[in-house]
This record gives structure tokens, C-alpha cells and sequence, in this order.
């Protein structure tokens, strides 16, 4: 069974989840606070490890016009790096407004404990974002 690592890139959190390509089916799995890069890197590694992940797919930001703002430049070299040091393919998918449509998606069907946990939000963004890769691969 593949699994696939689906991310959520943002400044303060890296939100995470878990899919099978095979079922095209994604689950929350973990929020990273984003401390410094290394240390990053070594915590994704272990992921990867530990999860037998096959491949990752991030969302790249960009503005609604399409154009690329900073924070897509940052996740462009994110992809780089995540190349580089864990040797897995990385694909990219559009992630427009994936944190908006999670934090809608909490407000109508979670607590309000729920939605004001970022980290919920970030990872529901990472299951977005693999749902959207797993759509597009069908």
C-alpha cells in the first residue's frame, strides 16, 4: 500500500496528513511547529521513516489572481530541500484557500475548541490539499 505525505506549508506550522493512493482516502495526522529548518527536516525524515511514506505532495501558494507571492517562493525552496534530504519524489498541487475551506469546514462541524486549535486547521488543510492530488490522479 502507498502512502502519501500530504503537507500544508505555513510561516508558524506545517500541517500534515496521511493518504492512500491506492483507496485515494487522506486522514489527519500531525501539526509541526516550524522551529528551525534542520530540525525540521530531521523530524519529516523521521516521519517518513516511521510511516513508510512513498511520496509527498505540498501546496503551493498563490494569489487568487495566480500569481506567486513570497510564502510561494519559500515553499518552491521547501520543495528543493525536501528533495535533497529525503530522496522521495515531491509533487505540488494548488492550495488555494485550502486553510479558509478547512477553517469552514471545522466551523460547521466541529467544537469551537476545535477551530480555535490551529493545528486542526492545518492538518484538515493537508487533507485537502491530498484529496485535491488524489482527485486529480483518477
Amino acid at each position: 500500500m502507498s502512502k502519501v505525505l500530504g503537507i500544508d506549508f505555513g510561516l508558524k506550522r506545517i500541517g500534515l496528513a496521511l493518504g492512500y493512493e491506492e483507496f485515494k482516502m487522506s486522514f489527519p495526522y500531525k501539526t509541526l511547529e516550524k522551529k528551525d529548518n534542520e530540525s525540521l527536516f530531521i523530524e519529516l525524515k523521521e516521519i517518513v521513516k516511521k510511516e513508510d511514506i512513498k511520496k509527498i505532495v505540498i501546496g503551493i501558494p498563490r494569489y487568487l489572481n495566480g500569481e506567486e507571492s513570497l510564502t510561494t517562493r519559500q515553499v518552491k525552496n521547501f520543495i528543493k530541500r525536501l528533495n535533497s534530504k529525503l530522496g522521495l519524489p515531491v509533487l505540488s498541487v494548488d492550495e488555494a484557500l485550502t486553510s479558509f475551506e478547512a477553517e469552514k469546514i471545522l466551523k460547521s462541524s466541529a467544537s469551537k475548541k476545535k477551530l480555535k486549535d490551529k493545528k486542526n486547521i492545518d492538518q484538515l488543510a493537508a487533507v485537502i490539499i491530498l484529496d485535491s492530488y488524489f482527485q486529480t490522479t483518477s
